[in-house]
């Protein structure tokens, strides 16, 4: 046996920047495709819009729209993909993310047309707060 100590490894320099740059990157994508998570993954902190769901709980109790029964969703908690899309399209409209004309065309595309269509949308944006 040998006493010498052994010396460490040294990486090169060219490898170590492709690695920090390897991991910057990562980083980088991460957070892009967690602030594109939709937001009815997102909520959990949406005071704001946690209370305004808690207004159209009781201002529009009998919200339906196509088949779907709004109402019910909100008193209950939806656990369908027809909830999350509507969730999601609702939180865009309060966050002005998307137009009233544009929430109205994409929610009834998605969740149907029906005759309570109108008074639902109604009711929902009338709702909607002024400061948001």
């Amino acid at each position: 046996m040998s006493d010498r100590i052994p010396r460490p490894v040294r990486i090169p320099k060219s490898t170590c920047a492709r690695r920090m740059a390897l991991t910057a990157g990562c980083c980088a994508a991460l957070a892009i495709v967690t602030g594109c998570a939709p937001d009815a993954m997102r909520n959990y902190q949406a005071t704001g819009f946690n209370g305004y769901l808690n207004t159209l709980k009781t201002a529009c109790p009998n919200l339906q729209i196509g088949a779907n029964d709004i109402g019910l969703w909100l008193q209950y908690g939806g656990v369908t993909d027809n909830y999350n899309y509507w969730l999601d399209m609702t939180s865009r409209l309060y966050y002005r993310r998307i137009g009233t004309a544009e929430y109205r065309s994409a929610v009834a595309a998605q969740l149907g047309d029906g005759s309570s269509n109108a008074g639902a949308f109604d009711c929902i944006i009338r709702n909607l707060p002024e400061q948001r």
